[in-house]
């Protein structure tokens, strides 16, 4: 088995304006998925009332409902509440670790 790891990365060009937002950041509105430059006198940009860059933010990770939000939108959590969701998140982690520990430690016995 060959072990393989890809490094991927972004390149934007120099005269882009950088995004604001990350992909995977956590907002008020769900989690960012995917970004968009959105180019100068484009219709879309003209849509998102000019601005460069559109997200899409899905609410809840089971679900795939989601939306194309622009920039100006985004709500960034304030880091109580991120702190909340992240510990959330790794509580549901560990327990599903402990079930899923269980569940070997079951079929592991004779």
């Amino acid at each position: 088995m060959t072990n393989f790891k890809q490094n991927l990365s972004i390149r934007i060009p120099d005269e882009w304006t950088q995004p604001k937002y990350h992909l995977g950041q956590l907002v008020l509105q769900g989690e960012i998925i995917g970004i968009r430059h959105l180019p100068e006198n484009s219709q879309m940009a003209f849509d998102f009332g000019n601005e460069r860059w559109a997200y899409v933010v899905i609410k809840d990770k089971n679900s795939d409902s989601g939306g194309v939000i622009a920039q100006s939108e985004i709500l960034p959590l304030a880091p109580k509440e991120l702190l909340s969701f992240i510990q959330a998140e790794i509580e549901f982690h560990q327990n599903k670790i402990a079930a899923l520990t269980e569940q070997l430690k079951e079929v592991e016995q004779p």
